[in-house]
């Protein structure tokens, strides 16, 4: 399962790039939209205007979509877009609408935000970044590439201000199961991950403070 922050599902608002919540899920309607180009119907391009944002207020709690009384005295849904069918002749199942078919679902939003600070001791530069509470350390690190292409060359740590050492991080592990504790209520501490480059590491004799699970976590040795 995928997780994603709010802010990231707001950047897909085109039509050739188009995600929307619904609920707690992410759903990528892209493929839908261009499987329709040549049958675009007012009501298709009602819900273009709600690209990359939460349409989960035109529904009940259940699930329902919300209905209003017509003046002809029938219940009409609020969202008209909820009775277009999800299904073409390659995508999507044709006995289902769009917004209850998992087809076009791709992930979910995460539970909880969480702020990260990432130091990089060769540069002197400190990144903080906002993941999710889902994303394991290799997700996180593969964020962080868009800051340094070259974070692969870096051994990560954390530090441990109890025993005055730099210890390792399992990549295969979230940044709770490594430690790093999400609060429910408040803002959660910001935690660091120190970063050294790898014969600077060696040069300052770090790695000898690290352990030896860092190496079972990378070739997935459980012990």
């Amino acid at each position: 399962m995928k997780y994603f922050l709010r802010d990231e599902v707001l950047m897909h608002n085109k039509p050739k790039d188009f995600w929307v919540i619904f609920f707690n899920d992410v759903l990528d309607l892209t493929l839908f939209f261009k499987t329709r180009e040549d049958s675009m119907t007012h009501s298709l391009k009602f819900l273009q205007q709600y690209g990359g944002q939460d349409i989960s207020h035109f529904f009940n709690p259940d699930k329902t979509p919300y209905t209003r009384i017509s003046v002809t005295g029938s219940h009409v849904p609020v969202f008209p877009v909820v009775n277009e069918c999800s299904g073409s002749d390659v995508f999507g199942n044709r006995n289902l609408t769009w917004w209850q078919d998992p087809f076009w679902k791709i992930g979910e939003l995460t539970k909880q935000p969480r702020k990260v600070r990432i130091v990089n001791t060769l540069s002197v530069s400190t990144q903080e970044m906002t993941v999710c509470e889902e994303d394991t350390l290799d997700i996180i690190r593969t964020k962080y590439q868009k800051y340094n292409w070259n974070h692969d060359k870096y051994q990560w740590c954390k530090y441990d201000a109890d025993k005055d050492v730099y210890e390792d991080i399992c990549f295969r592990k979230t940044l709770t199961e490594n430690g790093f504790h999400c609060h429910e209520y408040g803002e959660p501490h910001t935690p660091s991950l120190w970063l050294f480059f790898k014969d600077e590491a060696q040069f300052a004799g770090i790695l000898s403070h690290l352990s030896k699970r860092t190496y079972a976590c990378e070739n997935k040795i459980v012990t």
